[in-house]
């Protein structure tokens, strides 16, 4: 009895240990993102921040985990949800176009340009008409960006976007003992 007692007490100085590593851990990288929202912002360099994911897969949580140690006068959190009346009369892609970042700044968005070709195309929440639009319009729109770089290249001016693509998958058991 006292033997398991032991084992058990063991375990949970184990546990509290490890959380204490993953605590130290988490804020090392908090201040590393920090530092490089600086950088960022000395270089003049646009980013964004694509987060897509399943429902409760944690995108929320991740966002604000990522945007927490940021300066908020440098960084905007843009989610995505159903377009607006005014949004609908125009193309698809212009709500997002109007929320991409300044130099310097970071843009983090939940949800992106890729939910009506993907999502709202798999859970028919739009037309076969609409999810080919906005599956025509993003062809263009990359199209109309090489073809921008590739004129400011010869121009000897580039203007440098960067950006990152973070995708979260849980099974459904998972995303059930989260909800719970």
């Amino acid at each position: 009895m006292a033997g398991s007692a032991n084992k058990i007490a063991g375990e949970d100085k184990k546990k509290d240990k490890n959380e204490d590593s993953v605590k130290e851990e988490i804020k090392k990288l908090k201040a590393h993102i920090a530092g490089k929202q600086q950088d960022i912002r000395a270089k003049g360099l646009p980013i964004i921040v694509l987060v897509e994911g399943w429902a409760a897969a944690g995108k929320g949580g991740n966002i604000r985990r990522i945007s927490d140690p940021l300066d908020s006068r440098g960084c905007d959190v843009m989610p995505i949800v159903s377009p607006e009346p005014h949004e609908l009369a125009r193309q698809y892609l212009w709500r997002f176009w109007t929320r991409l970042p300044r130099t310097g700044h970071v843009c983090i968005f939940d949800r992106t340009w890729y939910g009506r070709v993907m999502v709202e195309r798999i859970e028919g929440f739009c037309s076969e008409d609409d999810w080919k639009r906005a599956y025509n319009e993003l062809v263009q729109a990359a199209v109309c960006l090489i073809l921008t770089i590739s004129v400011t290249r010869r121009l000897f001016t580039i203007a440098v976007l960067f950006t990152v693509r973070c995708s979260l998958l849980l099974c459904k058991q998972k995303q059930l003992r989260y909800n719970n």
